[in-house]
């Protein structure tokens, strides 16, 4: 996995690039790309809200798995 971060008073921000193995009998692989936002509370600086942002539709990411190159 690949994570660029940026974080200052208001939020935490930051990228990511993985692959999601799964344990059924294909052994299927998907690759994710996106961003991550961690808002923080301007008191006290905690986490108070994180919402996920997919740079493809989850249909997209399942086709993923179907066109991986053979190990």
């Amino acid at each position: 996995m690949h994570v660029h971060l940026q974080a200052d008073e208001k939020q935490v921000e930051f990228r990511f690039d993985e692959d999601l193995c799964f344990n059924i009998p294909f052994k299927p692989v998907v690759s994710v790309t996106g961003r991550c936002v961690l808002t923080r509370d301007p008191q006290s600086g905690l986490i108070v809200q994180y919402r996920e942002y997919w740079d493809k539709s989850p249909a997209d990411v399942v086709k993923t798995a179907f066109n991986r190159p053979k190990a």
